[in-house]
């Protein structure tokens, strides 16, 4: 589930160190894993970077030059260069899986508060599907927003420090579930929540092995 917009794409392993070793000197290839892709999404902000250049300078012409030196460049700072489609992708990746997930949460909690509550056994069919309606609405907006958040929160993390999977996942889940929990009214619905990351954390850990 995280970064599955880049990071499960085929890795260039023709990139990897090819040097003969003795076996107690092989190189796991799965480590150089992250630093193959960070260095790959560095060179493709660039590569736009320089087209983007050109295309400015076409169009303008001798003008333009003087505009080249300060073209945004990757800011020195930041341990992953930052990109708003990457930031877009990583948000609807997040929302549409919380959104899915939500509602499926939202439709066994409907179901069983219509099952239990005596004012709604003696309601209608179509009342009780509204009702039912209404809650995985609810449900699904509130985790499409929760899990979008998440994976926006730790999309962040790894442009300012790039700590790891696991580190951002922990830095991540905590801010937001804390922002979760902090409002009575989704405060129940932080044990979802919870799965949710801990679904995050399966799905790299599934990823590595």
């Amino acid at each position: 589930m995280s970064s599955a917009w880049e990071r499960s794409r085929r890795i260039p392993w023709s990139r990897l160190d090819q040097t003969p070793r003795s076996p107690d000197q092989q190189v796991d290839p799965e480590t150089q894993r992250e630093a193959i892709l960070t260095e790959l999404q560095r060179e493709r902000l660039l590569i736009d970077q320089e087209e983007a250049e050109r295309i400015h300078l076409e169009r303008h012409g001798k003008d333009a030059s003087d505009q080249t030196a300060i073209t945004k460049k990757p800011n020195s700072w930041t341990a992953v260069p930052y990109s708003t489609p990457e930031l877009l992708r990583q948000v609807a990746f997040g929302a549409c899986m919380g959104s899915m997930t939500g509602m499926v949460f939202g439709f066994m909690d409907s179901m069983k508060v219509a099952g239990e509550s005596s004012v709604l056994q003696k309601a209608s069919n179509a009342a009780k599907g509204k009702f039912i309606f209404q809650g995985v609405t609810r449900s699904g907006l509130l985790f499409g927003g929760f899990f979008g958040s998440f994976h926006a929160i730790k999309y962040g993390i790894r442009v300012v420090q790039d700590p790891g999977d696991y580190p951002e996942i922990f830095a991540a889940g905590i801010i937001s579930l804390g922002g979760m929990y902090y409002k009575p009214f989704t405060r129940p619905s932080v044990p979802y929540a919870a799965m949710l990351v801990a679904m995050d954390v399966f799905h790299v850990y599934m990823r590595d092995v």
